[in-house]
């Protein structure tokens, strides 16, 4: 082995190098929603919502949504691919985005904001894979073999609550803020039940030196949580669906954690919820 022949014509080598090749199929087939685009009751409210799709592999989806008065009234005019794609609506209240999915077979949330009160929607969208062919507008209704179109104009998609004010949710008549019972010498822990997406701000004092607060006064609270040097501490943070502590429950569940706090010493805890981005605040709550 190993031997090599030569002469003036021929030359050979024993035991050749072995060559292989290596054939690559592209994915053409386009990504398919599993089930459909849901618009779950609990994740809709009054001017946001969340989309919830899966798929069975990467893909982006391309929206837009658009109030459904202003869709009947243009004649069920349904965007063009191009449109969507281009994030271009033909409608002046419509709201455009996408949804990227980086892998097939989870869930994937999307958050649609500024919209209106007590209004139903259309939800248009296109999926898109690898390939840009093929391309099809559809909406969130099933098509069925009686009916097979990709839009159906009669069809609501979503429809947001009325103006929801956001507050402590009350369950078989208990407000529901309350320590958790965790706690050490220096901080506690305090949770609470919030009935939509709020801005939560919550402000301690020590007992002996909590302030008089009117029952409406939102605003105070706030402002005893950036100015009021006697507070023992304070906060503020988002409550979304995103961030639930619970899912399974009524409302939206959050927990929030004081500090700076003493053996002995009893304290007082002023919460206030605001709808994010507006000026609708709740009365405070107070827990002791």
């Amino acid at each position: 082995m190993g031997l090599v022949a030569n002469s003036k014509l021929v030359q050979q080598v024993s035991n050749p190098k072995v060559f292989t090749a290596t054939r690559t199929y592209a994915d053409t087939a386009p990504p398919r929603i599993l089930g459909a685009i849901n618009f779950l009751e609990d994740t809709v409210f009054d001017t946001t919502a969340y989309a919830t799709v899966m798929t069975d592999k990467a893909a982006e989806i391309y929206y837009v949504v658009v109030p459904f008065s202003d869709f009947v009234s243009k004649g069920n005019l349904v965007p063009t691919v191009d449109q969507v794609l281009a994030g271009r609506p033909t409608y002046i209240e419509g709201k455009t985005g996408k949804i990227t999915i980086n892998s097939g077979n989870v869930d994937v949330r999307e958050f649609i904001k500024d919209l209106k009160p007590n209004t139903p929607y259309k939800f248009f969208y296109v999926i898109k894979g690898k390939s840009s062919d093929n391309l099809e507008v559809r909406d969130t209704h099933e098509p069925t073999t009686s009916a097979p179109s990709l839009v159906d104009a009669t069809y609501k998609d979503f429809t947001t609550k009325p103006p929801i004010k956001p507050e402590i949710q009350i369950i078989d008549g208990v407000q529901q803020l309350m320590p958790t019972g965790a706690a050490d010498e220096k901080s506690a822990s305090v949770k609470g039940t919030a009935t939509t997406e709020a801005t939560v701000y919550w402000v301690a004092y020590v007992h002996s030196q909590t302030p008089q607060v009117a029952e409406t006064d939102v605003d105070k609270v706030i402002e005893m949580k950036d100015n009021d040097a006697l507070k023992a501490d304070s906060g503020s943070f988002p409550v979304t669906i995103a961030n639930d502590k619970d899912p399974k429950k009524e409302g939206i569940q959050f927990e929030f954690n004081v500090t700076n706090l003493h053996p002995t010493q009893g304290y007082d805890v002023f919460v206030a919820l605001q709808k994010r981005k507006t000026r609708e605040p709740s009365p405070p709550k107070f827990i002791n």
